[in-house]
């Protein structure tokens, strides 16, 4: 299928791995006869597509620089989001919907013109308030939305309160929550979570809690590790990788301090893995220990479904 072909463009401005793409996976999967994803970053998430059957393409852009807490963007900022809007363009030729499933996807597929000549959905999975935010960026958001006409899908309502708070217009926002497939969990043997303490060296008696998540201050691992540090007798899995520039340096803070007393031998940072279903099935308890608001909380529901408070 080419690109001229497809009624729904679905695009994302990231090629990680996160909650975000996840979802977008799922989703792309379902439409992959009607529906293509643009990247404007290459990496994994491309591969993931491809391996589900879906069409997608990549247009390399330099957005990195431009983050949530940024102020104005700079020449060289400016100059690639004119060029990704561009790619975005393009793309879109002969598609009747344009997805977009991140704050600056959004914000480069308005400034590209598309919502003149097509529906334009922007589905957010951001709190749009100070914590996450800046000023600057939410009045762009803002100010985008109301002239494009945009039609908006919160995955939650906190989601949902937060961006009507910040000047959105409530009667174009719809909550949809993000779904989540629980044939993984469901079709795990009872014995998985045994043999995954094997293959990590975790000991079999063991009370093992897990922390499910991108490596980013504001997920909270300080907070578990804080706690860890009073409980000696409790072992850890940290699952999860830096995904954005930046991130690197708090993952290294981490590792070191799981690696030292009186962290040492009960802790483990596993990095991004797949095997989400049988890391969950090797813990008694599933933490999630975000420090400020949450948009839906992916690894709630997938530690509901593995059966793990």
């Amino acid at each position: 299928m080419t690109v001229e072909q497809a009624d729904i463009l679905f695009v994302d401005h990231a090629g990680v791995l996160g909650g975000a793409e996840l979802s977008l996976a799922d989703i792309a999967t379902h439409f992959r006869a009607r529906g293509r994803v643009l990247l404007l970053e290459a990496g994994p998430f491309e591969a993931l597509l491809r391996a589900r059957g879906v069409s997608v393409s990549v247009s390399e852009s330099e957005l990195g620089t431009i983050k949530k807490t940024s102020r104005l963007p700079g020449p060289r900022a400016i100059a690639s989001a004119l060029r990704a809007a561009a790619s975005i363009a393009r793309a879109a030729h002969g598609a009747r919907l344009v997805y977009c499933n991140s704050p600056k996807s959004f914000l480069l597929a308005a400034l590209a013109g598309l919502a003149s000549g097509r529906p334009l959905i922007w589905h957010m999975r951001d709190i749009i308030s100070p914590a996450h935010f800046s000023a600057v960026n939410r009045g762009v958001l803002r100010i985008a939305a109301r002239v494009s006409g945009v039609i908006v899908i919160a995955n939650s309502q906190a989601t949902a309160d937060a961006w009507v708070a910040a000047g959105g217009d409530r009667s174009r926002v719809h909550v949809v929550h993000n779904g989540i497939d629980p044939a993984p969990f469901d079709l795990l043997h009872a014995s998985a979570g045994h043999e995954m303490r094997a293959l990590l060296g975790v000991p079999a008696n063991a009370f093992v809690v897990g922390s499910f998540s991108r490596l980013h201050p504001w997920k909270g691992h300080r907070v578990l590790f804080d706690a860890l540090d009073s409980l000696p007798g409790i072992h850890a899995l940290v699952v999860g990788g830096a995904l954005f520039s930046g991130e690197l340096e708090y993952e290294q803070e981490l590792r070191a301090r799981a690696d030292a007393p009186p962290l040492a031998g009960r802790t483990w940072v596993l990095g991004a893995r797949h095997d989400i279903p049988a890391l969950m099935a090797a813990c008694d308890v599933v933490v999630h220990s975000s420090v400020l608001p949450e948009p839906f909380g992916r690894v709630v529901v997938e530690a509901q479904l593995a059966g793990r408070p």
